[in-house]
C-alpha cells in the first residue's frame, strides 16, 4: 500500500537509485531508478543530482548542458534559476569552450528577468573577458535605452561603463563624445564627464562645441 502512494514511490526509488549509485557504483543501474523518478517528478534534486553527476563523469557536456537548460525552463524561483545559470555557464565556457553559449544563458534569464544585478553582471564580464567590445557596447546602449529618465542613477552608471569601452577599446571618438554629453544631460554636474569632453573637444579642434561646452 505504501508503494502505491507516490511519495513513497519516490522515496523508495530514490533510495534504491542512491544505493545502486553512491553505495555500489552501478550508474547504469542506478539510473533505471533514476528515470522513473524523472517520471514522477521533473524537478526532484535527487534526480538532478544524479544525471549531473552522471554526464560530469562521462565528460557528456553537451548532454548536461541540454539537461540543465531544461530543468533552468521549470523553476519559478528567480534564486533557483540564477544557480542553474551559473552552472550552465561555467559549463559552456570551460567544459564546452564556448562563450558564445556562455553568453547566452546570461541573456536567457535577463529576457525574463532585466533588472537582475547577478546576471548582467555575468553578461558584461564574458563581453570582457573575451573582448566582445561591440556586443558590450551594444547591450550597454540598449540597456541605457531601457533605463530611461526614470532610472537616472542607473542609467548614468551604465553611461559610465560604456566611456572606457568607446574610448579605450573601440577608439570611436564621436561615440565617445556623444556618451559625454549624454551623462552631462543626465548630471550637469559631472566633472569628470565634463573634463574629459573639454579635453576631447580640444583635441579634435572642435571650437564651436567647446565654446557651447563652456557657455
Amino acid at each position: 500500500r505504501y508503494l502505491r502512494d507516490e511519495e513513497g514511490e519516490k522515496e523508495v526509488t530514490i533510495e534504491l537509485g542512491h544505493l545502486f549509485w553512491q553505495d555500489i557504483g552501478d550508474f547504469e543501474r542506478a539510473e533505471e531508478f533514476f528515470n522513473r523518478l524523472k517520471l514522477l517528478d521533473r524537478t526532484h534534486p535527487a534526480m538532478v543530482a544524479f544525471y549531473e553527476a552522471h554526464y560530469a563523469k562521462q565528460k557528456q557536456w553537451r548532454k548536461l548542458f541540454t539537461f540543465l537548460s531544461s530543468q533552468q525552463r521549470r523553476v519559478d524561483d528567480i534564486d533557483d534559476a540564477i544557480e542553474i545559470a551559473r552552472r550552465l555557464s561555467d559549463i559552456a565556457e570551460n567544459r564546452m569552450k564556448s562563450s558564445e553559449r556562455a553568453i547566452g544563458v546570461w541573456k536567457d534569464v535577463l529576457r525574463q528577468h532585466p533588472d537582475n544585478q547577478s546576471a548582467a553582471e555575468q553578461l558584461e564580464r564574458l563581453y570582457e573577458e573575451h573582448s566582445k567590445w561591440h556586443a558590450l557596447a551594444d547591450y550597454l546602449e540598449n540597456e541605457v535605452d531601457r533605463l530611461g529618465e526614470d532610472q537616472q542613477e542607473a542609467t548614468l552608471k551604465t553611461l559610465e561603463k560604456l566611456v572606457p569601452v568607446y574610448r579605450d577599446r573601440l577608439e570611436h571618438n564621436s561615440k565617445l563624445i556623444n556618451t559625454l554629453r549624454r551623462i552631462l544631460e543626465v548630471d550637469a554636474g559631472h566633472q569628470t564627464a565634463f573634463q574629459e569632453l573639454r579635453k576631447h573637444l580640444k583635441e579634435k579642434g572642435r571650437w564651436a562645441d567647446l565654446a557651447e561646452l563652456l557657455q
